[in-house]
Order: C-alpha cells, then structure tokens, then sequence
C-alpha cells in the first residue's frame, strides 16, 4: 500500500493566545502504526480532535484518505475508527447492544450489523460476554470493548487514544497483540 490514509499539512490550532497545535506536517501511510508521544499539554488530544473534525483547524488541513476534513467531515469521519482514552459506552446496555448503537450511528447498513457486530465482539475476545452488562465487565474487558467498537464499520484509519492506559501488563501485552493482528489483516 502506498497511498496516504492521513495527510497533516502545516496544521496549528490556537486557543486565544495559546498555541496547542503549531504548524505541524505529516502524512501516514496506510498499513503504517503510529504512536505519538509527548508530556500532558503537548497538543496530542487537540490533534486527535482535529483529525475527527471535533475541533477546527486556525491554520493548515487534515486530510482522512480521500476526505478534507474541514470540508467533509461527515464523509472523514465515517471512514475512522476511534477508540477514546474515555470510557463512553453505557454501563446499563450490553456488550452487544453497546456495539448495535454503535454500528448504527457508524452508518454500518442494517443488512451488514450483525456481521459486524460479531466481528467486533471476536476482535474484543468477548464473544462469550455479549449479552453481559458493561457495568459488569471488567477494566481489561471494557476496554477491548471500546477497541472491537473501534473496528465495527471496518474503517481503513484507526485512532487510538491511550488504549492500554490504567490496565495491568498481561491486559495491556494482549491488547497490543490484537492491535498488531487487526493491523495485519488489513
């Protein structure tokens, strides 16, 4: 693969007087892992929040594969998957019916959520655990959640924001394993 899945040109965001993003460039790959690393304060959230459209750019452009962002944010958006460093899904539901909403507000066509509703739940290992409460899933278990979630509309660019953060060594150890082999199948 050769083609660009991001495309980050001289982007800078400002709050006020705050610089939080200053004239920044990259482009990523498609097939490539990234990590981005830097002390609290450093930008990574606002620039994750600029690459889903969530917060607008003061200079410069994100582009997602084919989508400029600031102008079709809906269309980059839907060709993401994020799994955020916040835990947002709701306790009361089930695994599956965590995963049900979100493939519908993914857009994944009714003909194709249960697919991938199974998809999800195997890349998450909680096959078994699908008709289970989020209350009751533990913090290992959540949080593969969050990443099977992450995958539902088979996105071809994947945010993770701290994915393995507060989970124990094993936990963390299989979560990158499965990230490794969700990103080797393509």
């Amino acid at each position: 693969m050769s083609h660009s899945a991001l495309t980050i040109t001289g982007a800078t965001k400002k709050f006020g007087d705050f610089v939080a993003v200053n004239d920044l460039s990259l482009e990523v790959r498609a097939g490539t892992c990234l990590g981005l690393l830097g002390p609290n304060g450093a930008g990574k959230t606002t620039l994750m929040r600029m690459i889903t459209g969530q917060t607008g750019l003061t200079a410069g452009s994100v582009r997602v594969l084919d989508h400029e962002v600031a102008r079709e944010s809906r269309a980059a958006r839907f060709a993401l998957g994020v799994c955020p460093q916040q835990d947002n899904m709701d306790d009361q539901q089930t695994a599956r019916e965590n995963l049900s909403l979100w493939a519908a507000l993914c857009r994944v066509p009714r003909s194709q959520r249960k697919a991938a509703i199974a998809r999800a739940l195997e890349t998450a290992q909680l096959t078994d655990r699908a008709n289970e409460r989020v209350t009751n899933l533990s913090g290992g278990m959540r949080r593969r959640l969050l990443l099977g979630r992450a995958f539902i509309n088979s996105p071809k660019l994947v945010l993770l924001d701290e994915p393995t953060v507060g989970l124990d060594p094993q936990v963390r150890s299989d979560l990158w394993l499965m990230i490794d082999s969700v990103r080797r199948s393509g």
